[in-house]
């Protein structure tokens, strides 16, 4: 019974996106709306890597006109015009392993009742549920360099993850389209509420989330509302995201972030990336090195190193060579 059980777990792997510990896979840049800045007027990927011997990649957007990623939300500041989003620095495509260090309450809220010493990834597997685990960075995006982001108001935007689920890429007639998503947000360091319709916290619950036409000129496209909403304390955070949908919430996406809340950390994080672009250990101790370099205060450096070690434990070396965390 056992042996079986074993075989249904590996063959669910393979069905449903988990995949085994490994060395990191270089990735193709990723391009989404969150990679166009409306201030600098220009274009920057985000780098992309993935953990496994089944490395997967982020899907590209399916609807052009929301083309947000469906995997992971969008991080913006939602104005009169629409949102200014925040740049995606690097994306980790992880495994099932990163669950094991998720919290008791971010667990529950996937698996109600699953408790912190079972393996929450063979659950799911079993019970045909799927679910992408992806940590991301975010950085400056639309916000110049004499613009703190400490102490605004963000939004967490599922959009991408709606068009997915309700349009197609060859979908050119007027789409309009909206949801409650049961989300939420856990383990939020170096952030607080928003003054109202903030993201669920430490819990789960629904939160609307809508695409649609302007009323009269269907060539105008929005996503709204103004919700889903938090505020950054610090120049850097951490937190994680889930959110379910689908008839029975049977499609998951988790992602652990680490957000990068004035110019001066987001432009050297992201030099820490893109300047060691085939060496994934050595790129995660330069990031990890960067609160340290630019002496920034001791509770943003511990928040910057928990998430780079975290990344770390559950990452192995490509060489002995490789720095070790």
């Amino acid at each position: 019974m056992r042996k079986l059980l074993l075989g249904l777990f590996i063959s669910s792997l393979c069905l449903t996106g988990f995949y085994s510990f490994g060395q990191a896979v270089k990735k193709d840049d990723l391009y989404d709306l969150t990679s166009t800045s409306d201030v600098l007027d220009e274009t920057k990927g985000a780098t992309q890597w993935s953990l496994g011997w089944m490395a997967w990649s982020l899907e590209f957007p399916v609807n052009f006109r929301y083309a947000l990623f469906s995997e992971v939300p969008a991080i913006g500041l939602y104005t009169d015009e629409g949102y200014n989003f925040r740049r995606k620095i690097l994306v980790i495509n992880l495994n099932a392993g990163m669950l094991e260090l998720a919290p008791r309450n971010l667990r529950q809220a996937i698996i109600p009742g699953v408790t912190q010493f079972q393996n929450i990834a063979e659950i799911m597997a079993i019970a045909g549920l799927k679910c992408t685990v992806t940590a991301v960075i975010t950085g400056k995006g639309s916000h110049t360099d004499d613009v703190t982001m400490v102490g605004k108001e963000f939004n967490i935007s599922y959009h991408g993850l709606l068009a997915k689920y309700n349009s197609t890429l060859d979908d050119h007639d007027p789409v309009t389209f909206s949801r409650d998503l049961p989300m939420g947000m856990f383990v939020p360091k170096g952030i607080l509420a928003a003054s109202e319709d903030t993201i669920p916290m430490e819990r789960f619950a629904n939160v609307h989330q809508s695409c649609h036409v302007e009323q009269d000129d269907e060539n105008n496209w929005k996503i709204s509302p103004n919700n889903g909403r938090f505020v950054p304390i610090a120049e850097i955070s951490s937190f994680w995201t889930v959110v379910k949908i689908g008839d029975q919430g049977e499609n998951i996406s988790i992602t652990y972030h680490l957000l990068c809340n004035t110019a001066a950390i987001a432009d050297a994080v992201r030099n820490a990336v893109e300047s060691n672009p085939d060496n994934f250990n050595a790129m995660l101790a330069a990031v990890r090195a960067v609160g340290d370099n630019l002496n920034r205060d001791e509770f943003s450096k511990g928040v910057l190193k928990d998430w780079v070690d975290n990344i770390s434990h559950i990452s192995r070396p490509f060489s002995d060579a490789d720095p070790v965390m």
